[in-house]
């Protein structure tokens, strides 16, 4: 589309048109990666009338860089693609949306609010591993000033039938269109988390991080366990570089593969990286389009040679032929490839969530909040190494606690969260609600049956810390919970030290009624008196003599 731009301004450049398609089709009979067909009837519908909760605005199509001036995108039909590729005059009639343009390549959806998952080949065709960035193995995808070729790639989002179209015409009579897609809507790679394509291994997928966050609501996934033989799936996609279309009332067909499953889904080139998900329950994500059926050695068209024109390819809709599974017939011989998205190395999926939770966090949203609450593993075991290796920044709990969102922290506990694990010195939820001064969240934690003997590194316990930052009413209801109001740090410090040290006078009368001995001295050999003494502080020194004499 490069040399289309050029013609639209006005610059006479000739180029052979075989050049100018994106061929998301796959028409390169050596490439099985892009192959796709229609099983029985057409079940394509536009995404955007058709949205199953809202799930297209979360899905990206890529574009390629060079065709794009500002917020303008230029691009063939369909039809017009179709002829030059398959070099021919004619498309049949029959084939759907052959006037809407096709300017997608591959498809991507949001699992965190800047990060995105794609299919493998559709960062590089060549086999390749890349981790946070750095290239394990790869092959040649390298471009003349070796870089990857996928910062050559725009993703947009919003790429449905309803964007500003405008079609035009150039001399030859080809029809093109005119694009308008918001520059906002523009996002480019900032950092390859993880991709794969290992044949070997039956791999093929990418997870990307985006150069900015979008607010826009992302897919929830599978963790664990497969999906069932004969579930309902549906998926959204640019078939053939199309308009994001919805295709459904498909099944799992083939259910043996470790990292893949079979489908009857209907898929053309341009589906690649699309979310497969499982329409019972919580619309989970299950895995990522991959490729098609080669049986035939058909790539989703082909030519009639009855009419010379080209047409769609298409299967019955039989779903006998998923009791081959039982023999290990090979799934692309089949059906529908779907990488499995349990596939994805768990803490991939980990920095994904916790994504997910800071953003509802941040922003306040407790729908969002309470849809990321199902993965439980987040919260609960947000100090053990796997999970804190994921991610770099604080648990999820301490991050509501301290952006003051108490019912999120409180159905956190309710869920499972650990409330007494070390947070790193000894410090625990209720260090960091008492820091916080959220008595709402110290009460929710002390219910729970806090152990308040638990001490941080400097053997200071729950009541040290609340003398030290809290409330007169967090001090209150420490108390109230039974903890030792004669606990000792590591220099010796009683509650009554520590009161007299923060000039807290109704502290010190509050831990005297309580049945804090004023008399214990701390590591230097100072009572609480001797230490209001030392720092001028006449209230409390008077009140301390006369509760050592026993005359309160």
């Amino acid at each position: 589309m490069k040399y289309l731009q050029k013609l639209v301004v006005g610059c006479l450049i000739l180029a052979p048109l075989n050049l100018l398609a994106q061929n998301p089709f796959g028409i390169n009979e050596k490439d099985t990666n892009q192959t796709r067909d229609i099983y029985g009837y057409d079940s394509r519908r536009e995404a955007k009338l058709y949205d199953y909760d809202g799930y297209t605005s979360a899905v990206m199509t890529s574009m390629k860089a060079s065709e794009f001036n500002g917020s303008s995108a230029y691009g063939w039909t369909l039809e017009e693609y179709l002829k030059k590729s398959f070099k021919v005059d004619k498309v049949d009639a029959t084939v759907r949306f052959r006037n809407q343009p096709a300017m997608g390549g591959c498809t991507g959806f949001l699992i965190a609010p800047d990060i995105m998952v794609t299919a493998g080949h559709c960062i590089s065709s060549d086999q390749h591993e890349i981790t946070d960035g750095k290239v394990v193995f790869h092959k040649s995808y390298f471009n003349k000033y070796g870089d990857f070729t996928y910062n050559q790639k725009k993703w947009v989002f919003d790429y449905t039938n309803d964007i500003s179209m405008t079609k035009k015409s150039l001399k030859s009579g080809e029809e093109y269109y005119v694009a308008t897609i918001p520059t906002s809507n523009q996002y480019t790679v900032k950092r390859v988390l993880k991709s794969v394509l290992d044949n070997k291994r039956n791999l093929d997928y990418a997870v990307i991080q985006l150069d900015r966050p979008t607010s826009r609501d992302p897919f929830r996934f599978r963790t664990g366990a497969k999906i069932a033989k004969g579930d309902n799936l549906a998926m959204i996609g640019s078939p053939s570089g199309l308009p994001l279309k919805l295709s459904d009332g498909a099944k799992v067909t083939i259910n043996s593969g470790d990292t893949w499953f079979g489908t009857n889904l209907d898929a053309f080139g341009g589906n690649s990286g699309g979310p497969v998900y499982n329409k019972a329950g919580q619309n989970l994500i299950e895995g990522i389009l991959v490729r098609g059926r080669i049986d035939k050695g058909l790539k989703g068209f082909y030519v009639d040679e009855s009419c010379g024109c080209v047409k769609e390819v298409k299967y019955e809709n039989n779903e006998s032929e998923s009791i081959l599974d039982d023999f290990g017939i090979p799934v692309s011989q089949m059906s529908t490839e779907v990488q499995r998205i349990t596939s994805i190395p768990l803490s991939v999926k980990a920095l994904a969530v916790y994504n997910n939770f800071k953003y509802a966090i941040d922003n306040n949203n407790k729908d969002r909040f309470d849809k990321w609450t199902i993965y439980t593993w987040a919260f609960t075991n947000d100090t053990t190494g796997w999970f804190r290796d994921a991610v770099s920044g604080e648990p999820i709990g301490v991050m509501a606690i301290k952006k003051g969102r108490t019912e999120m922290f409180k159905s956190l506990v309710d869920l499972g969260m650990h409330v007494d694990l070390d947070l790193g010195g000894g410090k625990t939820m209720l260090y960091h609600a008492i820091e916080q001064r959220n008595l709402a969240a110290v009460k929710h934690i002390l219910k729970q049956g806090y152990d308040l003997e638990l001490k941080d590194e400097y053997n200071n316990t729950a009541i040290h810390w609340a003398l030290k930052y809290g409330t007169t009413e967090i001090i209150n209801e420490v108390i109230r919970n039974g903890a030792n109001v004669n606990a000792k740090n590591r220099w010796g410090e009683t509650p009554l030290h520590v009161a007299v040290a923060k000039w807290n006078m109704e502290a010190v009368r509050l831990l005297i009624q309580n049945g804090a001995d004023p008399s214990t001295p701390d590591g230097s050999g100072k009572t609480p008196r001797k230490k209001a003494k030392g720092i001028k502080f006449k209230d409390a020194a008077r009140y301390l003599k006369k509760a050592e004499k026993g005359k309160l």
